[in-house]
């Protein structure tokens, strides 16, 4: 079995010294700091590791089905989805007033 293990540091330099992402006039791109992106990648690494990366193998395997009108995911996707959502994963990219 493979693991998962977020690149932080990669994605840190490619936000903060490629694209100097900070210093954009694009709005609230100037609240995203060094630190703060450091948490989100971290966090999400976390989810990613712990949580998605270990059903890629079921995914793989067993995979979607269709069956009476609607899709079927392999066993522990549907408890993943609500971990991801729990966390406010799915809504990270919204405005405040919508979970973001």
């Amino acid at each position: 079995m493979t693991t998962y293990s977020a690149p932080v540091k990669d994605q840190q330099f490619i936000l903060h010294e490629v694209l100097r992402l900070s210093q954009s006039n694009i709005p609230g791109y100037g609240d995203l700091d060094p630190a703060f992106t450091e948490a989100i990648f971290n966090e999400s690494g976390k989810l990613a590791s712990a949580v998605i990366a270990p059903l890629n193998a079921i995914g793989d395997r067993k995979g979607c089905t269709w069956n009476a009108g609607a899709v079927h995911t392999p066993a522990g996707f549907k408890n993943a989805f609500e971990e991801l959502k729990a966390g406010g994963w799915a809504g990270i990219d919204m405005p405040e007033q919508y979970g973001g």
